[in-house]
């Protein structure tokens, strides 16, 4: 038992009992004291954080993966396996969660109470702040604590004290170590165990400190030495490790982020929405990824991650199962778009979690054709050898993630005499069975989830993917994402490693919940908001070119959509996931006309708006079949002059004549601002 009158100076705090002397080895009074923790809690924790309700129940789980040691995770107040705090719908009020933790001492260790985005309150925790001679606080733990002056309890440990209070800061670091005191600044996306173990002497209510927080956020910068670059440093402090130096100011100081090039694609704020925008906003500060890049890498990738190893997905109906399989090809000016350093930097979260049966070995590169790719999530074969089993028992895991980071290799693969990777490949994107029509039956497929992502450059995609791949379906199963170089971070951005680990956890509780989902549906408000949707998309009339890439604009929504939902461990597509899933698609669409580099992203119809625009009196019909010498047809020609009406670049006028009023086609004129 842990007995503190007076610590440091004239700051003292209740009589508290620490977490391993609250158990006994002989199981006498374990009832009797879950039953004080309670009591404390119900009788010491603020009304504000109790009437907010977001809170769950914590338990410890297993070692993490990469041999640290156990930590205090989310648990199902029915089931106790391990959920995502920042879900909504696992959240608990806070009487019921104390009544979990007092019916279930077996299961149940604490509560904690939940921060997101955005949120009114923040914690400041520190650890090791008690000195091992005379148990009281460090001087750094009393100037912080007094300088907040707002609720503060010790955390579950006894070894450190936690102060939540109203307000936030602009981060410069996560987690340092000064003067021996460990300080965590936590104000979103974490869950924190509250113990109801206060100080005395201090406020019991959570108080309104936006001020004083970002004071004692820039005392301790200017202590680490951080605005001097470390130079003036105090000789007693320690500078954080280089996987804990998020955002600090040396840092942003080398940072340069470099403008977008003219007529670059914009990606509308709704997309980062839920988990997946969570995984954009933790490591965009530390890579020099473009952030529509990671959003679109992450979601293609948690995606084939959470379907089953045999191949089925949660699913959405429409006009067949529409899972979360996302085909996409990043597209930069050059070889310096960081397309690489996107995959990787999403990759690093998911090799710090694997996913069931050695999922990591399932991404592969290097498609040399059709059948290898059949091979690779293959059913046992038909023969079978003296004792009936199958010769070949096929592939275990019917998952496959293909990168492709040289995507015209691919191409060129395919233009070859009968290649059938462009066939193979619409197949997987479509969920149907593979298997190709030969003299010898080869092998088959009839269960897979197979995802494709490519990185390639503007120029080699307009010299490599034409002909029969742009209208023959290949080119449309693909989001088409444009990237390129955001920042320039000499120092390689150290705190990469730190945030894959960070959102590892979530990422995995994810996949997990999204194993037992089944069939999605939406909810009402979503279901009308996807009828407005559905009814603009389909009066959206694109040039030839950008057409055929974009002609699975509902398809490729909805399975976007379901992405989103699955990361948020629904069932049910929100109007949110739809309004995230929408921002997405509109970007691939803007990136398409971009990659083209025209205005519309067709060279016939880009033809026919500048002659148009060169032509003071405008243009008729028969003047505009003059610009090709006559060589389009009536269709082909409608086509492009209603695509140019309906997305405001020309303008109609019907002047009359003696006989029949004459059409002419003027560039339309941009409004003046007032």
């Amino acid at each position: 038992m842990v007995q503190l009158t007076r610590c440091a100076g004239e700051l003292a705090v209740e009589e508290m009992t620490g977490k391993e002397d609250a158990r006994p080895d002989d199981g006498t009074g374990d009832i009797q004291i879950r039953k004080d923790i309670v009591d404390r809690l119900r009788r010491n924790v603020p009304d504000v954080l109790k009437d907010l309700g977001r809170w769950v129940v914590v338990g410890q789980s297993a070692s993490s993966p990469d041999g640290e040691s156990a930590d205090a995770v989310p648990l199902d107040p029915q089931g106790f396996h391990e959920v995502d705090a920042q879900v909504p719908q696992v959240w608990l009020s806070f009487d019921t969660a104390v009544d979990v933790l007092a019916a279930n001492p077996s299961q149940v260790d604490d509560v904690a109470f939940v921060l997101v985005d955005d949120d009114e309150v923040s914690c400041v925790e520190l650890g090791g702040c008690f000195d091992p001679d005379t148990g009281g606080l460090s001087p750094t733990a009393e100037k912080a604590i007094r300088s907040v002056d707002s609720y503060t309890e010790r955390s579950p440990s006894g070894e450190g004290v936690r102060i939540w209070a109203e307000g936030g800061w602009d981060p410069q670091w996560d987690s340092v170590q000064l003067e021996g005191c460990s300080i965590e600044m936590h104000q979103t996306g974490r869950c924190v165990t509250v113990t109801g173990d206060r100080a005395d002497g201090i406020p019991a209510t959570v108080e309104d400190r936006e001020r004083q927080l970002r004071s004692l956020h820039q005392f301790v910068a200017e202590r680490l030495g951080h605005r001097k670059g470390g130079a003036d440093a105090q000789s007693d402090s320690q500078a954080p490790p280089d996987d804990q130096r998020q955002g600090d100011p040396a840092t942003e100081r080398d940072e340069r982020p470099l403008p977008d090039p003219a007529g670059w694609p914009r990606l509308r704020d709704e997309a980062f929405y839920g988990l997946p925008g969570d995984v954009v906003r933790a490591l965009e500060p530390h890579t020099e990824a473009d952030p529509a890049g990671l959003l679109v890498t992450f979601l293609s990738m948690f995606g084939n991650a959470s379907a089953s190893a045999g191949g089925s997905a949660p699913y959405i109906w429409a006009g067949g199962p529409q899972t979360a399989k996302l085909f996409l090809c990043l597209v930069g000016d050059s070889a310096k778009a960081r397309k690489g350093t996107t995959q990787s930097a999403v990759e690093g979260i998911f090799r710090s979690i694997d996913v069931g049966l050695g999922w990591l070995s399932r991404i592969m590169s290097g498609t040399a054709s059709g059948e290898a790719i059949i091979h690779q999530v293959r059913d046992p074969s038909e023969k079978t050898d003296h004792e009936g089993e199958p010769i070949d028992a096929g592939s275990d895991d019917k998952r496959l993630l293909v990168v492709e980071e040289e995507f015209t290799r691919l191409l060129r693969t395919d233009r070859r005499d009968s290649s059938t990777v462009s066939q193979v490949i619409r197949l997987c994107w479509d969920g149907s069975p593979l298997q190709l029509m030969a003299k010898h039956v080869g092998e088959r497929a009839e269960v897979h989830f197979v995802t494709y992502i490519g990185h390639t450059t503007r120029d080699d995609l307009r010299a490599n993917l034409k002909g029969a791949d742009v209208y023959n379906g290949f080119a449309n199963r693909f989001l088409w994402i444009a990237v390129r170089r955001q920042k320039l971070l000499p120092d390689g951005g150290p705190g990469l490693r730190a945030a894959q680990k960070r959102m590892a956890k979530r990422v995995s509780v994810a996949i997990n919940v999204a194993g037992k989902i089944g069939t999605i549906t939406m909810t009402p408000d979503a279901d009308d908001l996807w009828t407005e949707m559905y009814w603009e998309l389909a009066y959206d009339v694109p040039p030839r070119a950008v057409g055929a890439f974009t002609a699975r604009a509902e398809t490729q929504i909805l399975r976007i959509a379901t992405a989103y939902a699955i990361a948020d461990g629904s069932d049910k597509i929100t109007v949110d996931h739809l309004r995230a899933a929408r921002a997405v698609w509109d970007y691939a669409r803007a990136s398409v006309v971009y990659v083209h580099g025209g205005k519309t992203g067709d060279d016939d119809t880009d033809r026919l708006l500048e002659k148009i625009r060169d032509a003071k009196n405008g243009l008729t019909k028969t003047e505009c079949s003059a610009v090709f010498n006559k060589h389009r047809n009536k269709s082909e020609l409608d086509s492009m002059i209603e695509y140019l009406l309906h997305d405001g670049h020309i303008e109609k006028e019907s002047i009359p004549t003696k006989g029949r009023s004459k059409d002419v086609y003027r560039a339309k004129k941009a409004k003046k601002e007032k």
